[in-house]
């Protein structure tokens, strides 16, 4: 049998990826031929701003910021798996605008997805017509579009790797020395972990140690045999998370003091489980409505049905059935893949099953959200499935594939009539799919939900119909293999392009919108020169929109937060923030001195186009003569008191030693009065001249971090925390420079692992090439 382990693309190979190509160029055509703008909710809401201040900070002060100064008043940057910094291939967001940045990047993954999933395909002695069927659907299904839909860039960008990841651990698998396609599967999935979803690249693990496990040769179950798994999933993880180091080390400390560590509830962690009625979407895909038209028919829809779709076309529910168990190892792939979307199916359901309260308490479960979105699995194991039932169709004997094709006919002639029965009586539709209506169904939109689901239903026959009636003709000889084989991919993405379309969105116009916001704030609020937040009372754009513009805000959008500045905005209007929130705007209804030590001067209205000043603000910068140490669950109470003048005392914790001692009776100095002037202000570094009247504490309405050091005259000095949430510095009396730099020694760790990781798997990458010659001399070895 010829050994198809190492691929070298022929004629057949090229024109497959060259159609996966042109389709995905079809897909994005309004994009890279029309040069339109690709939209989607979070690429405004939340990227936009990220990329742009990256690209700011970079272009204006060459540099990677480490701190993000300008959502909920100050937060890491480096250290947030989102910023996406160290990720490849974003580096378009490094020489462009991100309006025009996403679409490019967005083709140039799915281009990836393809190609990927067909390299895969093919490495597992898969033909070039079920690699094909594999990576269309594994391209174009109804979860990725949706989340192109939704605009979650790093999921999209997770997703690509999982099948390059299992290439490279199948060839590690097979005899041999494996360190070297080891390390390249591990760095593969070090590069998804940067891309900014850790939560796929923890569902990618579990995947490749399903793989490992069931594609392990286990004869004579040797000790060694049964150790090389376990011992391959090691390395990898090493050097997976070597690789992601720089970004991971970081990350850790980030998310241990934040609401993900603070909010790890049961109930909390399983938001976004997927309903078991979802399980219809695998044969009607828009059963509770079209995501892209937003036209649900149930109320309060659970975001996990239109975001997490199951849908990977009617072709692969024929193809299953024509799966070959022959070889040996196109069993272990089927088991492995069967087994893959069973889990994470059950996975998906979250607190819908019991059993997950035992799936809670696994390392990392108790910390991401949204069980659902493991149905990644989903769709990567049919497409496995999928593509060797391909290969099955056009390569068992005709007779194997006639007995089994039999079992579709009673099924189809069903379909059919009960879909006459459904034209001639519609309120049979909802009777037949009761078990699959929600609870919260719309009782007025009932009439509309049984013609979305009938037209969804007829779809679903007509596509049956028409896949049954290519296998019988190729059956029959009345269509050639080849003919067979192109009819059907054909059919496959008709079914996933008419199914996702409007999945693709343009946003030339909000994009235009933002610029224009942009512009007159320029012209505006920018005449004020010093350092300064705002409030946005709520609007119906961006909720980062001050991000992109370059204004630094109280509020914000972003699943990962300090949690002590969730409990000080719920000091000020408990309202405003409640347990796993993501996202607030600014009000301006709560207790005025939480916003006033927060430096917020202006009230914007986006909506009205407008801003005013708010009187009672206090400066970014002011000395305080008096403190008191308070027990840390006191604070907020004593600081919301009328009494509470945070001019003159300020509020420190029993945890921050050696403040100054407390002397209220001071005798003042004669001379100035204490005055502070920010001499300069970056994202990592602020530097201040200041005259103290006496000894006292420089207070600064910056949030406190691990990693901030403060510098008073070149001398080290260290950061206490002030009224709960800010940066104070003990300061003594007369004239003196402060300055602060954010340089966390986490970052040093993080940089050291990743470089002598990428040094380890560039060594093997030159001794898999070079090893021979250097062993050997320039003598060839011979082959036996």
């Amino acid at each position: 049998m010829k050994n198809r382990t190492t691929i070298y693309p022929g004629k057949k190979d090229l024109l497959m990826i060259g159609v996966l190509a042109f389709f995905c160029l079809f897909i994005f055509r309004g994009v890279i031929i029309n040069g339109h703008l690709l939209y989607g909710s979070d690429f405004v809401a939340f990227y936009q701003g990220m990329k742009q201040f990256l690209y700011n900070e970079f272009h204006n002060h060459n540099s990677i910021p480490f701190w993000n100064p300008y959502i909920f008043s100050g937060m890491p940057f480096w250290a947030h798996f989102e910023s996406t910094i160290f990720y490849p291939l974003d580096i378009l967001f490094w020489l462009m605008a991100p309006a025009t940045a996403f679409g490019y990047t967005m083709f140039f993954h799915m281009l990836l997805a393809a190609l990927f999933m067909y390299l895969l395909m093919r490495s597992l002695n898969t033909g070039a017509a079920g690699s094909f069927v594999a990576a269309a659907i594994f391209t174009c299904n109804g979860l990725i579009m949706a989340t192109l839909y939704d605009g979650q860039m790093f999921r999209v960008q997770a997703y690509v790797w999982l099948p390059l990841v299992i290439y490279f651990l199948n060839r590690a698998i097979k005899p041999g020395n494996p360190f070297f396609h080891l390390a390249l599967a591990g760095l593969f999935w070090g590069i998804q972990i940067l891309s900014g979803s850790p939560q796929d690249a923890l569902y990618t693990l579990m995947a490749a140690s399903l793989f490992c496990v069931c594609l392990t040769s286990y004869e004579g179950l040797k000790i060694k045999r049964i150790l090389r798994p376990i011992s391959i999933l090691l390395l990898f993880f090493v050097v997976g998370t070597g690789i992601a180091a720089i970004q991971l080390v970081p990350a850790f400390g980030f998310i241990n003091l934040s609401v993900r560590s603070a909010f790890d509830a049961y109930n909390l962690v399983t938001l976004g489980s997927y309903p078991p009625e979802g399980i219809i979407t695998t044969f009607i895909p828009d059963f509770f409505g079209k995501y892209a038209n937003n036209d649900f028919w149930v109320s309060n829809t659970p975001w996990s049905i239109p975001l997490y779709n199951l849908y990977v076309g009617i072709l692969p529910l024929f193809l299953m059935c024509f799966i070959s168990f022959k070889p040996f190892d196109n069993r272990k792939i089927t088991l492995f893949a069967g087994i893959l979307a069973l889990i994470s199916f059950f996975l998906a359901l979250g607190a819908n099953t019991p059993l997950y309260r035992l799936i809670y308490l696994l390392p990392g479960f108790d910390r991401i959200r949204a069980p659902a979105k493991i149905i990644y699995l989903w769709v990567f194991a049919f497409s496995l499935l999928a593509g060797k039932g391909m290969d099955g169709l056009f390569g068992l004997p005709k007779s194997s594939v006639l007995k089994r094709i039999t079992i579709f006919f009673i099924p189809v002639l069903l379909l059919v009539s009960m879909d006459i029965l459904f034209h001639r009586d519609q309120s049979l539709i909802l009777r037949l799919f009761s078990p699959f209506v929600l609870d919260e169904a719309i009782p007025e939109k009932l009439a509309y939900a049984i013609k979305i689901i009938g037209s969804g239903f007829h779809i679903f026959t007509l596509l049956s119909a028409a896949i049954l009636l290519i296998i019988l003709l190729f059956l029959k000889g009345l269509l050639s293999t080849r003919v067979a084989a192109a009819l059907l991919g054909l059919l496959l993405l008709f079914d996933l392009g008419y199914l996702n379309r409007g999945a693709i969105r343009y946003g030339d116009k909000v994009y235009g919108n933002v610029e224009t916001i942009k512009n007159g704030l320029n012209q505006s609020l920018a005449r004020d020169q010093s350092i300064f937040r705002v409030g946005s009372l709520p609007h119906n754009m961006s909720p980062n929109l001050e991000m992109y513009l370059g204004y630094q805000t109280v509020a914000g959008y972003n699943p990962l937060y300090l949690h002590r500045y969730y409990e000080y905005i719920r000091a000020y209007n408990k309202n405003l923030l409640g347990p796993g929130a993501v996202l607030f705007y600014y009000v301006p209804h709560g207790k005025s001195v939480f916003m006033d030590l927060l430096n917020v001067k202006y009230e914007l209205s986006h909506s009205d186009r407008r801003y005013s000043l708010r009187n009672s603000y206090l400066p970014r910068t002011f000395i305080v003569s008096e403190h008191e140490i308070v027990p840390k669950d006191e604070i907020l109470s004593r600081m919301a008191d009328p009494g509470f003048d945070p001019l003159k005392r300020v509020l420190l914790e029993k945890e921050d030693a050696h403040p100054l001692p407390h002397n209220p009776d001071l005798p003042a100095k004669n001379g100035r009065e204490n005055e502070t002037e920010i001499l300069s202000y970056r994202a990592d570094e602020i530097e201040i001249s200041l005259h103290a009247k006496n000894p006292g504490y420089l207070f600064l309405s910056e949030v406190y971090y691990p990693g901030w050091k403060a510098f008073v005259d070149g001398r080290p000095e260290t950061i206490l925390r002030g009224n709960y949430l800010f940066r104070t510095v003990k300061i003594p009396q007369g004239n003196h420079r402060v300055r602060l730099v954010f340089d966390p020694f986490s970052i040093k760790i993080g940089i050291a692992a990743t470089a002598l990781m990428l040094l380890i798997v560039l060594a093997s990458v030159i001794f898999r090439f070079m090893g021979p010659r250097l062993l050997h001399g320039n003598k060839t070895p011979k082959r036996e």
